[in-house]
């Protein structure tokens, strides 16, 4: 029913390519393949996904049961079928979530002491795990990002997940101020302390002369001077930036309504010019090249 085969890659690289093909009286041919870094890696998931479809041959009318689904494996799930619609930050997160002790729940039985619980942990660090406590206003967005993969989970699946239940719990935890909104920022950084940074990272650029650091004094100018977001300095491309016209265009600006493919355009003042021309220095340049920009 299954098979592994070996696949080597253009750098010499091997991976094994686990395949499942069925051909069963009554049902559609199904199949299915997985590749893994490693041989045994491979059987054992063709041994437990026969298994899997044995006990359950809905699977070959593309129906699996749900019922049983942890947290962990629903995230996986939930970013296969849309992560791509979303950023890294929130992908990071929801994949940092699946190391806590809430993803082992089932989802149809997450309530609200495990959330409580996982607040409390987030909040005192997870040591083993090298994570330092959060803010309060970080946990409300990882219980956010948690009741994004529920929500998708009830409607999509077709699961029974109780989200007003979900709902009473996060609302009580803001009122206790478990969780919270981000803190408005509510003054801008003054001369002396951006002079302050940028004399600082100068000197950390000149100090590793020979390494790979980024050259933030010149980053945190060209910011200032484009007025464009963190998340949107990292996905700005070359190709995009029309010289002659003197403007540049970002892919899936943030917005309300959905940021997948709101790509818009922003005019490069002389002061941004001056910054991407010292950017594009051929020693600055190098050295940014040697982490892959």
């Amino acid at each position: 029913m299954g098979s592994v085969t070996v696949r080597k890659g253009a750098d010499g690289s091997v991976s094994y390519r686990a395949a499942i093909r069925i051909n069963r009286k009554g049902y559609p041919v199904y199949s299915e393949s997985k590749t893994f870094h490693s041989k045994k890696m491979a059987e054992n998931w063709l041994k437990k996904r026969e298994v899997e479809i044995q006990e359950n041959p809905d699977i070959l009318l593309g129906k699996e049961k749900l019922i049983d689904l942890t947290l962990a494996d629903a995230i996986d799930k939930y970013l296969e079928e849309v992560g791509s619609e979303y950023g890294r930050t929130k992908r990071y997160s929801l994949l940092l979530i699946k190391k806590f002790p809430i993803a082992r729940n089932i989802i149809t039985k997450i309530k609200s002491v495990h959330l409580a619980d996982h607040v409390a942990l987030r909040k005192a660090g997870v040591t083993h795990l090298d994570l330092d406590p959060i803010a309060t206003s970080t946990q409300q967005h990882e219980l956010l990002h948690i009741r994004g993969v529920l929500a998708h989970a009830a409607v999509m699946w077709d699961i029974d997940i109780d989200l007003n239940s979900f709902d009473k719990a996060t609302a009580q935890l803001r009122k206790t101020r478990q969780i919270s909104s981000s803190n408005k920022r509510d003054r801008l950084p003054t001369n002396e302390e951006l002079i302050a940074l940028t004399k600082y990272f100068v000197e950390r650029w000149k100090i590793n002369r020979y390494g790979t650091k980024y050259p933030m004094h010149l980053v945190i100018w060209f910011a200032i001077f484009s007025c464009r977001r963190e998340a949107e300095l990292t996905r700005l491309s070359l190709d995009d930036y029309d010289q002659h016209h003197s403007s540049w265009k970002v892919h899936d600006l943030k917005n309300p309504n959905g940021s997948k493919g709101n790509h818009k355009s922003f005019d490069v003042l002389e002061p941004c010019k001056t910054m991407i021309d010292r950017l594009m220095d051929h020693e600055v340049r190098s050295r940014m090249l040697k982490l892959g920009h």
